[in-house]
């Protein structure tokens, strides 16, 4: 248990002695005690951890405080980390000793994490300065994650694309190349999920695609080609689009403003010597009185009624006319058929009788009617004698 803990807990024990508490706060001054030595049991690793966040493109957590120690986990920019102590390597340096997870610890370097705090490593950080590396006889040798200042980037025959954020997906470092090839000197390594910039490809004489990229480490630039087979893109790789150079026009002089034209009309009015108002014409010149353009106005409105009104009239003789001839034409229709039946009655042929007797036969049964014949049978003899 720890001293503080020890003496707060003595203090209480005597207050409650002084102040003779009653046997109902037994429960409280239980609960007191319990959480006292609740905080007095608590890990110090727990209550010395601070948070600090990853400042680094990426940062590995070794198995001890040594850059060449087992990888236990790798961490990348903005990430949080718990920091229980703090320890000098085999380097030199201050690392921290690191939560990975609620049961594994590990360590980075502290010029890599930046305490939440603000608070400085509580020892002086002593940087091992990097030698500048020679190239070496073996090409495919790795360099420590070390960069290469010296190599230099070849450029010819780049496809520049737009660029398009990319990581790397292998698990083991790869190398970063000066030229599109495994034989061109390398620049630095890269390990997994470390974020690229592809600005552009090029392909080698085997047909091997490479990717010309960028990156940061520890807040340097590096650029380089990596082979696809070990970048995965975040979008598509889309051609630069070159602009247009735009010619620069020549400033134009500001022009008056002009004044539209007067459009001449056809008709314009004018007052005589006498006070009469004209119509004149342009084209011509010829005046119009416009009391008589007036007067021939009503004029030719009062013929149009006129005109109107007698087409009205001849209308309705046509229409009465019309009833009529179809009136007429029915009436003779019926008289027709009412001679056809009288000659049917009579038991003559209509071939058999002459003019003088269908004219008679008519008369008789039209105009004398059937009770007259027998007055008139000698009549009918005697111009039947007479016909023949």
């Amino acid at each position: 248990m720890q001293p503080s803990a020890i003496g707060m807990e003595r203090e209480i024990m005597r207050y409650l002695r002084e102040k003779d508490v009653r046997r109902g706060s037994g429960i409280k001054v239980a609960a007191v005690l319990l959480c006292i030595l609740l905080f007095s049991l608590l890990p110090a690793k727990e209550a010395l951890a601070v948070e600090g966040t990853v400042t680094a493109t990426s940062a590995n957590i070794r198995a001890s405080a040594d850059p060449n120690s087992q990888i236990l986990a790798s961490v990348l920019n903005g990430d949080k980390l718990s920091i229980k102590e703090e320890v000098t390597g085999t380097d030199g340096n201050v690392w921290f000793y690191v939560f990975i997870d609620s049961n594994r610890l590990g360590y980075v370097r502290s010029d890599l994490v930046k305490k939440d705090d603000g608070s400085a490593p509580s020892a002086t950080v002593t940087i091992t300065p990097t030698p500048t590396p020679t190239p070496a006889s073996n090409p495919n040798a790795g360099n420590n994650n070390k960069i290469n200042l010296n190599a230099t980037i070849n450029r010819d025959g780049v496809e520049e694309v737009q660029p398009v954020s990319a990581s790397v997906n292998s698990s083991t470092p790869v190398r970063v190349r000066a030229d599109s090839s495994t034989d061109a000197e390398i620049v630095t390594t890269v390990k997994q999920d470390v974020v690229l910039t592809v600005h552009g490809k090029k392909t080698a004489g085997n047909g091997d695609v490479w990717y010309l990229v960028s990156f940061m480490v520890d807040n340097t630039e590096v650029n380089g080609y990596i082979h696809s087979n070990y970048v995965t893109l975040g979008g598509e790789l889309l051609p630069v689009v070159p602009e247009e150079p735009t010619e620069p026009t020549e400033p134009t002089e500001p022009t008056e403003p002009t004044e539209p034209p007067v459009q001449q009309q056809d008709w314009y009015t004018a007052q005589n010597d006498d006070g009469t108002w004209v119509l004149v014409e342009n084209a011509t010149g010829k005046r119009t009185p416009i009391a008589d353009m007036f007067t021939n106005w009503n004029k030719a409105v009062d013929e149009w009624e006129a005109a109107t009104a007698k087409n009205s009239r001849q209308t309705v003789i046509i229409v009465v006319l019309s009833v009529l001839l179809v009136v007429l034409a029915l009436g003779i229709t019926l008289l027709i058929f009412k001679l056809k039946d009288m000659m049917e009655d009579d038991g003559l042929d209509m071939r058999q009788r002459t003019p003088v007797r269908r004219i008679f036969l008519s008369f008789n049964k039209v105009i004398i009617g059937k009770d007259k014949k027998n007055q008139l049978l000698d009549i009918k003899r005697v111009l039947q004698f007479w016909h023949e």
